[in-house]
């Protein structure tokens, strides 16, 4: 949607507190945070089938800052004995909904989004649209989102977010089902001079309970 860091946030000056209590029962009812998933990442660059990744996650927390809940995430990449580090993020739910502070480094360090990167409103709905400039360290990108219905479950939301950076290109489906939370994501990156890569989610594992697209009927790509 791509997630990261199980890396513990520093309490200082902040209480604990029920995610139950922030970001809207709307909200909660679609995107409910996961303890751990797995799922195998599929991509195709300029036609050719790139080697499966098989993906596992973590998310700890949750930790009360402010008027938000948050949360990090980590990912990596399994390889026979291996676990490479792919991602570390931290997230929110709050009046502002459902997204991303920024990226972790190896020490826990926070590199924020300025401002937070919104994957879902607190009352989500199709039809709904919004666009932000983010800047995180000295890369700068326009964000625009919309979301609209999912066609992996009754009721189920895909929030659509495009981001134009001097890089490149990156356009992420999430899709998300009520009363389990994210399903399965879809990706489109774009570099100049570069072939277009495209990824997707397939047997996602949230909790030990298989909520994704399988092999046999997998998600399509952009």
């Amino acid at each position: 949607m791509r997630y990261a860091a199980l890396l513990l946030l520093t309490l200082g000056a902040c209480k604990t507190g029920k995610v139950d209590s922030f970001g809207g029962e709307a909200l909660r009812a679609i995107a409910a945070p996961p303890s751990s998933l797995s799922y195998e990442q599929v991509a195709v660059a300029d036609g050719f089938f790139l080697p499966v990744r098989q993906m596992e996650g973590r998310w700890s927390g949750p930790v009360l800052v402010d008027d938000r809940m948050l949360y990090d995430v980590e990912e990596w990449e399994v390889r026979e004995e291996e676990r490479i580090v792919r991602e570390r993020l931290r997230v929110f739910y709050g009046p502002q909904g459902f997204g991303y502070v920024g990226t972790l480094d190896e020490g826990g360090a926070l590199t924020p989004w300025e401002p937070p990167q919104v994957v879902l409103p607190p009352h989500p709905e199709v039809g709904m649209r919004w666009t932000a400039t983010h800047r995180k360290g000295d890369r700068t990108s326009v964000r625009t989102c919309n979301l609209g219905a999912s066609d992996l479950c009754e009721g189920g939301l895909v929030s659509v977010c495009d981001s134009v950076m001097d890089e490149g290109q990156v356009v992420l489906r999430d899709h998300f089902c009520p009363g389990v939370g994210h399903v399965g994501f879809e990706a489109l990156v774009v570099r100049e001079n570069q072939p277009s890569l495209r990824m997707w989610s397939r047997d996602l594992v949230r909790d030990g309970v298989q909520v994704g697209p399988r092999e046999e009927d997998e998600l399509l790509a952009p």
